[in-house]
């Protein structure tokens, strides 16, 4: 990455610690900025002329990158419509306790965070704030007021346009471009959250909604506000938005199977590829599969995925991903796909080599009962909530290793082998609406993982064949109130069909 290279090739960290401390370098550094400013302003203006795709946003428009988009009228952000925003933002109020007052809640986003000095992570937005708004650019927020006699007002504090800051980190929507494309009636520089919003906390007894901990600088606005001697009520809306995005709509549903797809497929090849790269690390199988699922079209990886050779499977959340591959064992790989903001969650373990040994097939067939089991019941007819899919998924594993003699006919924990509950909720986030009880009663639109696993530990009263080996299948289920759908079918489960895909060749130009 560049360092700024300013006008007229003036390096102002060439100058003396003495400069920095004198009228001169005061002077000099205010007259750079000035010339910097009007050369950057001059830039973007005759970029704005001059570039044939029109004016750029801070994120994909269907107007600046339509090959992201599906052509549908109406979207906003690839495969969701303006209006579905709008709708999420209505149900969202709507789902708030009625007040003969003013209802006004706040959801910030997250601030860029910065890696190393001027060197940032790439972004990602509040999940909360995303999914009521759409937009992707840091330092915003969105405030949304409905009034007593049902009018509402919404609102998006952005950073406003700089042609300076423009230049080196890419276009803003700015005041403009965020009201005229995502559907609010006003927009606010982010800096001054506090002063537009001093008439919120000059009500009586009032409740307002907002949530913490996201972004530093409005909570910093908002303590201030409230310990100003405002009478009014701060709550956590987070659990009113958890309880709103556990069932999906059509349009997320839509995405998460493109999601499911990308990184199916992806895994698939990547049991080749490890085949035919028995010599290589655990680092080099990411890599394959990184490129893979972007070649496809995803944003990035859901999260750092695991990728666990041997007995590294044992721990649970491994992301070194640094050891080399070894013949005869196992390769757990837990990765998923982002896509527009959706994500999958797969976890599949193949044989290094290709085939599995006995001691490996027995483990894998007991996990692969309980996850097929388990699927079989994320219908509302068989099952009330996670935690029935959850106690069922334990009673197989534990019949299975009963049957192996690795646990005894009185054992009835099984913990030891499998420490970790059977799924989570599955949506914009991988461990999505964390909020919501796992007691919670099933109903058709959710979407959840399914992942029993079992992870024998080197114990002197375990079979020596078996020590080491961890075994988890995941899959990425919609609850129905019939047949469940399976979101990741296409990545191979049975043990046959697995080595199947071993032997198979990987053809690098399908992006299906």
């Amino acid at each position: 990455m560049m360092h700024s290279l300013l006008p007229n090739a003036i390096k102002i960290n060439a100058l003396t610690t003495s400069h920095r401390n004198s009228r001169f370098f005061s002077d000099h550094l205010q007259n750079v900025r000035q010339q910097s400013k009007r050369f950057s302003s001059h830039r973007s203006e005759r970029n704005a002329e001059s570039n044939p795709r029109g004016r750029l946003y801070g994120q994909p428009m269907a107007s600046t990158h339509p090959h992201l988009f599906n052509g549908s009228k109406g979207e906003l952000t690839p495969g969701t419509s303006l209006n579905e925003y709008k709708e999420r933002r209505r149900r969202f109020l709507d789902s708030l306790p009625s007040s003969p007052q003013a209802i006004d809640a706040i959801i910030p986003s997250f601030p860029l965070k910065i890696m190393s000095n001027d060197i940032p992570f790439p972004y990602h937005p509040y999940t909360n704030f995303l999914w009521l708004c759409g937009f992707r650019e840091p330092d915003s927020a969105l405030w949304l007021r409905r009034e007593p006699n049902g009018n509402t007002v919404e609102s998006l504090f952005v950073l406003p346009r700089d042609p300076v800051k423009e230049m080196w980190d890419g276009p803003r929507s700015g005041l403009d471009g965020a009201k005229s494309l995502f559907g609010v009636d006003r927009t606010f520089e982010f800096s001054q959250a506090q002063k537009e919003l001093k008439e919120v906390f000059q009500g009586k007894d009032n409740t307002i909604y907002y949530v913490p901990r996201i972004h530093p600088k409005m909570d910093n606005a908002i303590d201030a506000l409230y310990s100003g001697g405002s009478s009014s009520k701060l709550i956590d809306p987070t659990h009113y938005l958890s309880k709103l995005r556990l069932k999906k709509s059509q349009s997320e549903l839509e995405l998460m199977r493109r999601a499911g797809d990308i990184a199916a497929e992806s895994m698939r090849e990547t049991m080749r590829f490890t085949f035919l790269s028995q010599n290589s690390t655990e680092h080099q199988i990411s890599a394959f599969m990184e490129y893979r699922i972007k070649m496809r079209g995803s944003s990035n990886y859901s999260y750092p995925p695991v990728v666990a050779c041997g007995p590294n499977a044992n721990t649970l959340h491994y992301i070194a991903n640094d050891m080399p591959l070894k013949s005869g064992e196992l390769l757990l790989m837990d990765a998923g796909a982002e896509m527009n903001g959706y994500v999958s969650d797969i976890t599949r373990v193949w044989p290094v080599n290709g085939k599995f040994s006995q001691a490996q097939r027995e483990i894998y067939e007991v996990v692969l009962r309980a996850n097929k089991a388990c699927i079989e019941h994320c219908d509302t007819s068989k099952a009330k909530s996670m935690r029935d899919i959850g106690q069922l998924g334990q009673e197989v594993l534990t019949k299975g290793l009963k049957e192996l003699g690795l646990m005894k006919s009185r054992d009835s924990n099984i913990s030891r082998f499998f420490p970790h509950s059977i799924g989570h909720w599955l949506g914009m986030d991988t461990h999505d609406v964390q909020e919501v009880s796992s007691y919670t009663n099933l109903e058709p639109g959710m979407v959840v993982t399914i992942e029993p696993g079992l992870y024998i530990p080197f114990d002197s009263d375990i079979p020596p064949q078996y020590r080491g080996i961890g075994i988890r299948i995941e899959d990425n289920v919609v609850i129905t109130d019939s047949k469940p759908e399976v979101l990741t079918w296409k990545v191979p489960k049975e043990i046959e069909d697995i080595e199947r895909a071993m032997s198979e060749p990987i053809d690098l130009n399908n992006l299906n």
